[in-house]
């Protein structure tokens, strides 16, 4: 496929699920572009492909992840991910995932909050934080010109989840523990 069928592939897509296929083709290579996003993921992705796609698929489109990785000369990381997905799916993870010490949080559309977990420490300093949901405009502003109304409309109507490992570095609970829910 070219850069322009990847391209005209997202403006195709109509649902979250949709989206999630798309994403999963594009974290194993087969689709070279993703909205907001340039380039291949991220070499500290790469690991993580298996999960992320499976969890694609079965409808949670994900849009940001890390692993973990332990705190060492005053840097680390705690394994998280987030994305959206239709009601019935977040509550499938909420209830999968509560007897684990993982933390999620799921925002119902439109809802406002402002959660901020800090998930990566840099020369002893927070540097990044997930948790509160993406505003409305910025989602529109974001994939307006990207995609179709339909799939832009299943968006905004779309829960927001993030799904964290409180524990800096533990990549063994938080992927396997996800996979296992949407199954």
């Amino acid at each position: 496929m070219t850069l322009e069928d990847d391209v005209a592939a997202w403006k195709a897509a109509k649902s979250v699920k949709d989206l999630g296929e798309l994403t999963a083709r594009w974290l194993e290579g087969d689709v070279k572009y993703q909205p907001g996003y340039f380039g291949e993921p991220a070499e500290e992705t790469i690991p993580l492909v298996e999960f992320l796609a499976s969890v694609n698929r079965a409808g949670f489109y994900t849009t940001n992840s890390q692993p973990g990785e332990p705190i060492k000369d005053w840097s680390g990381q705690r394994a998280c991910v987030e994305g959206f997905c239709q009601e019935q799916l977040a509550k499938k993870i909420s209830s999968a995932l509560l007897k684990t010490d993982l933390v999620m949080i799921a925002t119902p559309p439109g809802a406002a909050s402002d959660v901020q977990i800090c998930i990566t420490i840099d020369d002893d300093k927070e540097c990044t934080w997930v948790g509160g949901p993406t505003e409305l405009g910025p989602i529109v502003d974001l994939y307006d010109d990207e995609l179709d109304a339909l799939a832009l409309a299943a968006l905004l109507t779309a829960w927001q989840v993030c799904i964290i490992d409180p524990v800096w570095g533990r990549n063994d609970l938080l992927w396997t523990r996800l996979v296992e829910a949407i199954q």
